[in-house]
């Protein structure tokens, strides 16, 4: 009888720990999943709006650059064109545009790019601002990290009309 009293005793023990258990790890799976699943929204979100926008523009004193993404995957990849036009000292073509292939990745923070300039891989690396409004990116060209506003298409043709 007082075997069977203590093997019921351990028996509720044993069942009171796995409740407590339960109890204990089922708000934190419970956060964790709210936390992915947060996650998961903000980046739908930000290549919601990243695909909204026509471009991304840079205009400096001899310089203007204009980078557009073509295809930009929930994944986090991305690809594009980077078109610069530079002022020259040429007075039969004052500007001299040059357009590069990029690919590259971003989590809706961080973003890196590749391309190619004069045979070599070349990284540009930023990130986003205000979500996906503003970038800043490093260039080959500059030491300096340059600051990207977003633009529709119009406004980049109104900007490329009026360099020009």
């Amino acid at each position: 009888m007082k075997n069977k009293a203590v093997w019921g005793i351990v028996v509720l023990v044993v069942v009171l720990a796995v409740l407590i258990i339960w109890w204990i790890q089922s708000p934190q799976k419970e956060a964790e999943d709210n936390s992915e699943y947060e996650e998961q929204e903000r980046i739908r979100d930000f290549f919601t709006e990243l695909r909204q926008h026509g471009g991304y523009l840079y205009t400096g004193e001899e310089e203007l650059f204009f980078l557009n993404f073509n295809e930009a995957l929930l994944e986090g990849e991305l690809t594009g064109n980077l078109l610069i036009i530079e002022h020259t000292d040429d007075k039969n073509n004052p500007y001299k545009e040059t357009s590069y292939q990029v690919n590259g990745i971003t989590d809706g923070h961080i973003l890196e790019l590749y391309t190619t300039v004069d045979g070599e891989s070349v990284e540009l690396a930023g990130q986003f601002h205000d979500g996906a409004e503003r970038l800043e990116l490093s260039f080959w060209m500059t030491e300096d990290q340059l600051m990207f506003h977003a633009v529709t298409e119009e406004e980049f043709n109104q900007f490329y009309e009026e360099y020009n």
